[in-house]
C-alpha cells in the first residue's frame, strides 16, 4: 500500500490550546459591538484580545490588519501594538483604532507575536478573526453621518 500512516496530535496540559478571544468594542468604552454591528464612532473602534503565549511568561506585542471589506488582507498596512509588553498569562490589552472612514463595512484580523528573546521557536500565532464570522466577512460598520428627513403626516 502507498501513502499508508498515522498521524497523532497531542494538545498538551489536557486542552485544546490557548485562547486569544479577540472582540471588538465602542470607540470610547469596553461595550462589545456585535458582528456586523455598527461602531459609535464615525471614523474608529476598539480591539481587545487575550495576549499569551503557548510557553508561560514572555514578551509579546499584538498586531492587527484592519481593511474595508472590499480589500482583501495581504499583510500590507498593519498596526503594531505599542511596544514589547511582558504580561502575566491570561491579561487582556486593548488598542484604539482611529482615521477610518465614516460609514464604511470592515473587516480585521489579529496575530500576537512573541519576543525572540524570550520564545524564540515561535515567532507568533495564527491570525484570528472575529468568531463566528469568516475572514472575508463584515465585522462592523463604523457610524456614518446621521440624516433626519421630515415626518410626513397624511390625511387618509
Amino acid at each position: 500500500y502507498l501513502n499508508e500512516g498515522k498521524v497523532y496530535v497531542y494538545y498538551g496540559n489536557a486542552s485544546a490550546g490557548v485562547s486569544l478571544k479577540p472582540r471588538q468594542a465602542r470607540f470610547g468604552s469596553s461595550r462589545s459591538i456585535a458582528p456586523l454591528g455598527r461602531s459609535d464612532s464615525l471614523n474608529g473602534f476598539r480591539l481587545y484580545t487575550t495576549t499569551r503565549t503557548p510557553f508561560g511568561r514572555g514578551l509579546v506585542q499584538p498586531e492587527t490588519e484592519i481593511k474595508p471589506l472590499r480589500l482583501p488582507f495581504n499583510g500590507t498596512h498593519t498596526a503594531w501594538w505599542g511596544f514589547w509588553q511582558s504580561i502575566v498569562p491570561g491579561a487582556e490589552h486593548y488598542t484604539t483604532f482611529s482615521h477610518l472612514s465614516a460609514d464604511t463595512a470592515y473587516h480585521w484580523r489579529v496575530r500576537v507575536h512573541y519576543s525572540p528573546v524570550t520564545t524564540p521557536f515561535m515567532p507568533a500565532s495564527r491570525w484570528l478573526t472575529m468568531p463566528w464570522n469568516g475572514w472575508n466577512e463584515t465585522d462592523l460598520r463604523t457610524a456614518g453621518t446621521r440624516v433626519f428627513l421630515p415626518l410626513v403626516l397624511r390625511n387618509h
